[in-house]
């Protein structure tokens, strides 16, 4: 039987997520995470008498969730993916014909970009802000 032992308000939640290869409970490094706009410190679990380790974000169906809910690891983790399309952008831009940037934009940035938009759209405009203007530039250099 493994017991749990949590100590939290009513309106906080935890999740526990097994890390990558885990293939039993046995061999499984178990993580968790508090979703709470309140600093939490003293909140601790205990697996068959083993601490299990908080982490501040976690990656849950491809979109990253900190323990705030502000989004900025998982805008900042899209940014560093588009970024280094740039130069690829320009060198493309001039070689390929231009009824194909629409498509190398649907396929390499706005696929990016709109999975899972719904979640982290609601941030700050100042998070989104870096986000946007790196989307427009990446546009412009296809448009040329």
């Amino acid at each position: 039987m493994v017991n749990v032992q949590v100590t939290v308000g009513l309106s906080h939640s935890g999740t526990l997520v097994p890390s990558r290869g885990a293939s039993s409970l046995a061999a499984v490094e178990w993580r968790y995470s508090v979703y709470s706009i309140d600093k939490i410190n003293d909140f601790k679990i205990t697996l068959n008498g083993v601490e299990i380790k908080r982490v501040k974000s976690c990656k849950y169906l491809g979109v990253i969730i900190d323990d705030e809910l502000k989004f900025d690891v998982h805008i900042d983790f899209i940014y560093n993916k588009l970024i280094r399309y740039i130069g690829i952008f320009y060198k493309l831009a001039q070689k390929l014909p231009y009824f194909c940037h629409k498509n190398i934009y649907c396929a390499f940035v706005n696929s990016h970009v709109a999975y899972g938009i719904e979640i982290y759209a609601n941030s700050s405009m100042t998070l989104l802000h870096k986000l946007h203007v790196l989307n427009n530039k990446l546009l412009h250099i296809l448009q040329q």
